[in-house]
C-alpha cells in the first residue's frame, strides 16, 4: 500500500525535476538573448554619448575663439 505511493511522490518529484530543468534552460537562454541586445544597446548609447561630447567640445572652442575675436 504505502509503496504505491512513494512511487507516485517519487515519479511526480522526478517530473518536476524535468520540468524545473527545462524552464531553467529556457530562461538562461532568454537571459542570453537579452544580455546580448543590452550590451548593443549599451555600446549604441556609448557613441551617441561619444558624439555628443565632441559636438559640444567644438562649440565651446569656436565660443572661446569668437570671444578672443572680440
Amino acid at each position: 500500500m504505502y509503496g504505491s505511493g512513494i512511487k507516485a511522490l517519487d515519479d511526480l518529484a522526478n517530473e518536476f525535476d524535468g520540468n524545473s530543468q527545462s524552464t531553467l534552460g529556457s530562461l538562461d537562454s532568454q537571459v542570453s538573448q537579452n544580455s546580448f541586445a543590452f550590451g548593443d544597446v549599451c555600446v549604441e548609447d556609448e557613441r551617441v554619448l561619444l558624439y555628443d561630447s565632441s559636438v559640444l567640445e567644438e562649440e565651446d572652442e569656436r565660443g572661446v575663439a569668437h570671444m578672443v575675436e572680440l
